[in-house]
């Protein structure tokens, strides 16, 4: 089976190298559309191209409306010449383990699988704190939790990308999304930065603010194993993972996270 991974950013200079190193020796090819970065995204990604070579494809499209990014999103579909697509965000970083275990998945050509889910790891605060299950948002099939639809083969009918970002959809000729579709719930993880501060040029980045938390997280136990793409070669230009939350934000978070938790608890209920 031939894997592309199809990737919009940004202004993901702090994390799009360690995505794009976490997948790159597992797909054929990533393809990436910079929507308008005015950070370092550009010059890392085409330093990702020259490290990884010619599995990258990049591409600037200029800036894009909510309602223009889900017809980039249509429009990767028609260029792309793949049996299966990944999607990669440029806050998402793969487990070797995981990331094989999803293409090993694809290539077995289990029956009925069209579309994947798995999990999510979710760091706030920084990278050593995450945040519980039970503060995750996403309901796919009747699950609950830390969950995304992060992989579909190109050959179901009808395929194509509807409504309006963030909340578009990949959807059938029925136009019914793909995670209501009987999705593989697949038992791996990836570790999701989209609560973190992902540039450090956020300004002009639809739907960024939102995503941004103050929130004290559980701390990942001292002998956590982080991806491996973490520990490999970075460009100079590329900043470290490892950078600790600032005392302004521990303070703000300190103040928030009980309120936070009061309605999370409300929810459960």
């Amino acid at each position: 089976m031939k894997i592309w991974a199809h990737t919009i950013v940004k202004n993901e200079e702090r994390f799009i190298w360690y995505a794009i190193s976490s997948v790159v020796e597992f797909v054929d090819k990533i393809l990436i559309w910079d929507t308008g970065s005015s950070d370092l995204t550009p010059e890392i990604i085409r330093e990702a191209q020259k490290y990884f070579g010619n599995k990258i494809e990049y591409s600037q499209k200029g800036k894009a409306s909510p309602e223009q990014i889900p017809r980039l999103r249509g429009e990767m579909l028609k260029g792309t010449s793949a049996d299966w697509v990944i999607n990669l965000d440029g806050d998402e970083v793969w487990w070797d383990d995981s990331i094989l275990k999803l293409t090993r998945l694809i290539n077995g050509k289990k029956a009925k699988v069209e579309s994947v889910v798995v999990g999510t790891v979710n760091p706030v605060g920084d990278i050593f704190h995450f945040l519980p299950q039970d503060a995750g948002g996403y309901e796919i099939s009747g699950r609950k939790g830390h969950l995304n639809l992060r992989a579909f083969s190109t050959r179901i009918t009808g395929l194509h990308v509807s409504g309006i970002y963030p909340k578009e959809a990949y959807c059938d000729a029925s136009d019914s999304p793909l995670q209501e579709k009987n999705p593989y719930f697949l038992d791996v993880s990836y570790l999701h930065l989209t609560h973190l501060k992902r540039s450090f040029s956020n300004l002009d980045v639809v739907g960024r603010i939102g995503k941004f938390k103050y929130e004290l997280g559980e701390s990942f136990p001292f002998d956590y194993f982080f991806p491996e793409a973490f520990f490999r070669h970075r460009p100079s230009m590329v900043a470290s993972a490892w950078e600790a939350m600032t005392f302004e934000y521990f303070i703000k978070a300190l103040l928030i996270t009980p309120l936070k938790r009061f309605r999370r608890s409300l929810k459960a209920k």
